[in-house]
């Protein structure tokens, strides 16, 4: 962004991952991932909200403490990783990105399919 915003901007935009630039980790009872997207013109270097993350895991952090004293079920926690690797590496969707400038990276807030509405709403801009 050419501009130094002073509020929260949030944009949605089609995009995928290029490169994970962190590992998958834990702090303060949450996910964490970083990585580099692109919408095909330009990269941008993102954080990924917890809630995302409990989605394609499956476990949030504290359900990943109480699996790993249980090997059994610990063993689906491990699933629920290799399911989200696998995830993020073929991500493409529409992603909702939060720009605070008291942060120093973006936040993927939201992951979104593309829908024959999506497709739809182009057209219409497209056409006026």
């Amino acid at each position: 962004m050419a501009s130094n915003p002073k509020k929260v901007i949030t944009v949605k935009v089609k995009a995928f991952i290029v490169t994970l630039t962190g590992d998958l980790s834990s702090s303060s009872g949450k996910w964490n991932i970083a990585a580099k997207i692109s919408d095909g013109t330009a990269y941008l270097d993102v954080d990924f909200v917890d809630e995302i993350l409990i989605s394609l895991i499956g476990f949030s952090v504290p359900e990943m403490k109480k699996l790993k004293k249980e090997p059994v079920q610990y063993q689906k926690f491990l699933e629920g990783l290799q399911k989200c690797q696998r995830d993020l590496i073929d991500l493409c969707c529409l992603m909702t990105i939060s720009f605070n400038p008291s942060l120093t990276k973006a936040m993927v807030v939201a992951l979104e399919d593309v829908n024959v509405e999506h497709l739809e709403n182009l057209k219409k801009r497209l056409n006026k």
